[in-house]
């Protein structure tokens, strides 16, 4: 899925208001409160990806691969973590993480050896310029995100953190709740009738 370039784009609040005032017209009995604060949230989500993707483009690497260094770099030295162990904390899926480990193993930021306690295995860790590399990328990035915070002090931080924490708890409360509708008929199927 591609993400749009805010330059060449209305500002997401005219698109977004756009939206739920067509929805209002065109079906009146929904609740547009509720889609229009999902709106939101999607819009937030391609708006972080689009600043995390220009964050880290001068340095070569996607957001999956910081994701990999920074969790390493905010363990010990000498940590190593199976792909299985970097999936759980970087949050990529085992096919993404296998290619995210491949890229960052040419680059010479980690490297792999085989995994004593399984054989079919292998630890993953940072070397010396994967540590140097991830603790740099590390600080300048919270000096990037002090910025796009700006006067908002630690109380507001607080603040909107204890909502962002409400709303990714109701959203991961809702996900088995839609995703466990599987012996439910689907109301719409591509390519037929309703």
């Amino acid at each position: 899925m591609s993400v749009a370039d805010p330059k060449t784009v209305p500002h997401p609040f005219e698109l977004l208001d756009e939206a739920r005032d067509r929805l209002a017209a065109a079906l009146p009995e929904i609740d547009r409160e509720g889609t229009h604060y999902v709106a939101h949230l999607s819009a937030l989500s391609q708006l972080v990806e689009i600043y995390f993707h220009r964050l880290l483009k001068p340095h070569r690497i996607s957001y999956s691969e910081f994701r990999v260094l920074s969790t390493l770099r905010a363990r010990p030295r000498d940590f190593r973590a199976t792909p299985h162990d970097l999936n759980e904390a970087a949050q990529i899926t085992s096919a993404g993480m296998t290619r995210t480990i491949e890229r960052l193993e040419r680059a010479g930021y980690v490297d792999r050896i085989p995994n004593p306690a399984d054989r079919r295995s292998v630890l993953v860790g940072l070397t010396d310029s994967g540590w140097d590399f991830a603790e740099s990328l590390v600080a300048e990035l919270a000096d990037e995100h002090r910025a796009l915070l700006g006067d908002l002090d630690s109380e507001g931080c607080a603040a909107h953190i204890e909502v962002l924490r409400d709303v990714i708890a109701r959203v991961t409360q809702a996900i088995p709740r839609v995703g466990s509708r599987s012996d439910e008929r689907p109301r719409h199927s591509i390519g037929k009738a309703p």
